[in-house]
This record gives structure tokens, C-alpha cells and sequence, in this order.
């Protein structure tokens, strides 16, 4: 029966109470012995725990300060050098030389046809092609240089034409229809703005505009019959000849006057002509944009030297 008992015993796995006291005496606590190694794909699971618990412990830690604002936005700084001078009529404007070397695809196909018969010519050059330029700057003793500093510019006022008894000026629009109009004492001016060119770092938006300021005179009577002389200044803007280029580093823009700036009431004609003391003038305004950096000394918005 005791042998049938110990066969059944070995048969199942069992061990006898009073082996395991024995194998804890030889084997457990002595500083020698090392733990069974796990079966493959066991994992601990108080190791997993502790794993989780870890992994769980940065995310809700509520105090450690996490920014919560957005960071600024970079601010672009640009100086743009204004030139304004004059040169032999089609000494520039009507150069087929010096065009093909200037990108006038800075402005879509139908805003260069409305500016080209409007009597305008705008184009893009890279600095390398400045050296055509410069010769005519230094050339003209009259030159006169704008330098705005600023991320952003508004109404900067371009002289072209002053002191003008009067003039006529008829332009096409977008619809092709033929506007037109008489000024009393007035002055042609561009107004100049920029402002960084959207998701094109370095690149700069140059609008101009053409706009007449013109005098407008009233007169009142007051009730003693006194005679009192009003003078209004009336600025006209010709908004379908706005002009609108974006200007990459290391370019610089250039606007001079058509081959149809011949038509004496055309936009070129009035605002980039003018009759010398030999021969007809063409004005030539010329920009050249200049990243800088936030952390450079400003120079005061806007300085003149002639």
C-alpha cells in the first residue's frame, strides 16, 4: 500500500511536506543562490507594472511648467534704398539690350499689357545687372536716394512731377475702357509700401501707385458779402495701375517708362517724362530691398539725400 502511494505521489507532481522546508534551508535565502530564470515569453508582472507606472508619471505631472503661448513670429526687417533719377529718353526704358536681362514676368501677362500701354515698365534683375544701373545714377547729378528702414511701410510719397498748371491724363483700365480726366495745379507722385512677402523668408512686397495731388480752390461769401479764397489738396489714386512685385534677396526692381509713354496723355507720359533743357528725360525709379537682422541698429524710417 506505502509503495502504491509514494508510485501515485511521483505520478502526480506532489511533493511531501516535509521536502519543502528542506529545499527552502538549501537553496533560498543563502546570498549565493540565483533566481530561476523565466520561461520565454513570461514577462514579470511586477516589473510591467512598474513599467506603466513610469511611463504614466511624466504626463501627469502637473508641476512642471509646459509652455502654453505660441512663440513670436520672426520679425523681418527690410531697408529698402530708393532711386530716382533721370537719363536720355529711351536710354532705359526702350534698351532691348537691357530688358532682356530683366525679368518683367514679375506681374502676370495682363497686368504687364495694361502697364506696357499705360505707358510703365516694370521688371525684376538680379544685383549683378545693378552695374547698368549705376553708371546712369552717377551720371545724373540731380539723383535723389530714399532709404526706409521698417518691417512694414505705408503712403511712402515718391515725387516724380511738381508745380504742374495743369495736365490731362486719359488710362486704360481693366476693362480695357479709356478713363481720363483734367488737373489745376498739381504733382505726380508713386506711393511707395512693403511689407514681408507671406511664407517667402527674404523676400520683400513692393507695391506702387501712381497718384495725382492736385489743388481744388472755392470761394465763400459770408453774409457781409466778404470774399474768402478755400484751397483743398485732392489726392486722385490710380488704382488700376497699382503694381505689385515680390522681390527676392538679392534683386532689385526697376521702373521706367514704355515705348507708348509717346502718348502725351498716357500714365508714363505724365509721371516718367519730363521736357530738358536739350532733349526729353525719362525718370527711372529704381528699388533695392535689404534684409537685416532684428538685433541691428535701426536707421531713422525715412532719410532723403540728393
Amino acid at each position: 500500500m506505502a509503495i502504491r502511494t509514494k508510485t501515485l505521489m511521483r505520478r502526480l507532481n506532489i511533493v511531501p511536506s516535509w521536502i519543502a522546508p528542506l529545499c527552502f534551508v538549501l537553496g533560498g535565502c543563502g546570498g549565493g543562490g540565483s533566481a530561476p530564470a523565466p520561461e520565454a515569453g513570461a514577462v514579470p508582472r511586477a516589473l510591467s507594472l512598474s513599467s506603466l507606472s513610469q511611463e504614466a508619471a511624466p504626463a501627469n505631472d502637473m508641476t512642471r511648467e509646459t509652455p502654453r503661448d505660441a512663440p513670436e513670429p520672426v520679425r523681418e526687417l527690410f531697408r529698402i534704398d530708393v532711386y530716382q533719377f533721370t537719363a536720355p529718353l529711351g536710354s532705359l526704358g526702350r534698351n532691348e539690350d537691357f530688358w532682356k536681362r530683366i525679368d518683367e514676368q514679375c506681374v502676370d501677362v495682363g497686368t504687364y499689357d495694361l502697364l506696357f500701354k499705360n505707358g510703365l515698365r516694370v521688371g525684376v534683375a538680379p544685383m549683378s545687372e545693378f552695374d547698368g544701373i549705376r553708371k546712369h545714377i552717377d551720371a545724373d547729378a540731380s539723383c535723389r536716394r530714399l532709404s526706409v528702414t521698417g518691417t512694414i511701410a505705408q503712403q511712402v510719397q515718391l515725387e516724380t512731377r511738381k508745380d504742374l498748371v495743369e495736365q490731362r491724363i486719359f488710362y486704360f483700365d481693366h476693362a480695357n475702357a479709356l478713363i481720363g480726366r483734367s488737373y489745376d495745379r498739381c504733382a505726380n507722385l508713386m506711393n511707395l509700401s512693403f511689407e514681408p512677402t507671406p511664407r517667402k523668408p527674404g523676400s520683400v512686397r513692393v507695391k506702387l501707385c501712381p497718384m495725382v495731388r492736385a489743388d481744388r480752390t472755392e470761394l465763400e461769401f459770408s453774409v457781409l458779402n466778404q470774399e474768402r479764397e478755400i484751397t483743398y489738396v485732392s489726392p486722385e489714386f490710380l488704382y488700376d495701375l497699382n503694381i505689385r512685385v515680390d522681390v527676392a534677396p538679392d534683386t532689385f526692381f526697376i521702373l521706367a517708362p514704355s515705348a507708348d509713354s509717346d502718348r502725351l496723355t498716357s500714365v508714363g507720359h505724365a509721371f516718367l517724362t519730363a521736357d530738358g533743357p536739350t532733349e526729353r528725360l525719362e525718370h527711372v525709379i529704381v528699388l533695392v530691398p535689404r534684409p537685416l537682422n532684428a538685433d541691428d541698429p535701426l536707421t531713422p524710417p525715412a532719410q532723403a539725400s540728393r
